[in-house]
């Protein structure tokens, strides 16, 4: 029998695109916990979610993911539902119109992600 399971364990990530590839792969995945990750990863739902500083938590939840299978299932079907609900044309579509149209707001509609201030030299 042979079993994928996506580790990818680094101190900084900007955005895991590698990430939501794995969890639409239908690959059950021990992630860190990042600030950036927002509503990507649950613990448990879609993904095992673990400090990328302690090794030991890390090698348990590879472990744990080898021995059940029920709960591999459940974060293979839940992780490919969320990246499906999370990034789908559509979704993005509607997340850069927002983002787009939205000049009055210093927050953007796309993950809560901050916008620069505008940039205004005198001539």
């Amino acid at each position: 029998m042979y079993m994928f399971i996506f580790r990818l364990i680094p101190e900084l990530e900007a955005f895991g695109q590698t990430y939501v590839e794995a969890l639409a792969a239908g690959i059950p995945s021990v992630l860190p916990a990042q600030e950036w990750q927002g509503n990507l990863s649950h613990h448990g739902k879609n993904a095992l979610v673990v400090d990328f500083q302690n090794s030991e938590q890390v090698y348990q939840s590879i472990l744990t993911l080898l021995n059940d299978a029920d709960l591999r299932e459940t974060l293979i079907r839940n992780g490919r539902e969320d990246v499906k609900e999370s990034f789908s044309l559509e979704k993005m579509i509607s997340n850069l119109e927002n983002f787009t149209l939205s000049k009055q707001s210093n927050i953007s509609p796309v993950n809560g992600i901050k916008k620069l201030p505008d940039n205004k030299h005198s001539q």
